[in-house]
């Protein structure tokens, strides 16, 4: 593994290239606002195994996340990102001639929206959310999952003084409510990438 400095405008993006002499390389973007190596260091696991099967693979952290400079512009605008990370690993690894983007949750996303950058793509569980909706729904089912393992909300329940119908429409409202613009702009990357989208 070696440690790789990347230009971004007038950033610095951190990564590290995992080499290998294949003609099919790999760039993991990360989602969230978590440094490449990721949870468990999953990213870096995964590095590590297709480096060995013969695929260079480059990590990084977008700007203004981890190692690198500036500020972090959000999973929408890091498309520079990707496209710097992508011409690193083609300038180190000369013989890659198809690069595959790799990304989790929002750098999913990322990568759909962008799809341009890359030749193939791999989205694991794009977030399909906008910030403010995001923040609301995992609010509301983190309120009711504590409410469910209190036993005086049950007792409150099954004695009647509670009634559970605005919670049960505020599911279904929201289970009912149209796609958000985000999540259709997601639905037509993922249509006009169809055979090169996994």
């Amino acid at each position: 593994m070696t440690p790789l400095a990347m230009s971004c405008g007038d950033d610095v993006l951190a990564g590290w290239l995992h080499p290998a002499n294949g003609t099919v390389g790999v760039v993991i973007a990360v989602g969230g606002g978590q440094i490449s190596c990721g949870p468990q260091r999953l990213f870096l696991t995964l590095a590590n195994i297709l480096s060995q099967a013969g695929h260079p693979v480059l990590r990084f952290d977008r700007r203004g996340i981890g190692d690198s400079t500036g500020d972090d512009p959000g999973y929408l605008e890091s498309g520079p990102d990707i496209a710097a990370a992508v011409a690193a690993l083609q300038a180190e690894a000369k013989g890659v001639t198809h690069v595959v983007g790799i990304g989790l949750c929002d750098a999913a996303t990322a990568l759909l929206l962008g799809s341009d950058i890359v030749d193939s793509i791999i989205a694991m569980n794009p977030w399909p959310f906008e910030a403010g909706e995001t923040r609301s729904a995992a609010a509301e089912r983190a309120h009711y999952r504590r409410r469910l393992l209190q036993p005086a909300a049950w007792r409150r329940l099954f004695s009647g003084r509670v009634n559970p119908l605005p919670a049960l429409m505020s599911v279904v409202r929201r289970r009912a409510a149209p796609p958000t613009s985000l999540a259709l702009r997601i639905e037509r990357a993922v249509a006009a990438t169809a055979d090169r989208a996994t």
